[in-house]
């Protein structure tokens, strides 16, 4: 995900991504965007993982 606000339906799919043990990803937005909020909040919280490069999708998913 790339946006997402601090109340949106994406924290629905967080929540169920990392009920089933699926890799989650979050680019980080802006830091004075409210639409990039929640993907802050998910990366400080662990729950997503921080992606800035297509390599660190490849090493998500090679885990």
């Amino acid at each position: 995900m790339c946006e997402s606000g601090i109340r949106s339906g994406t924290a629905n799919t967080v929540r169920w991504g990392n009920t089933l043990r699926r890799p989650v990803m979050a680019v980080p937005g802006p830091v004075d965007s409210a639409e990039s909020r929640g993907c802050h909040e998910f990366i400080r919280t662990g729950q997503a993982q921080l992606i800035t490069t297509a390599r660190d999708v490849q090493d998500v998913l090679a885990r």
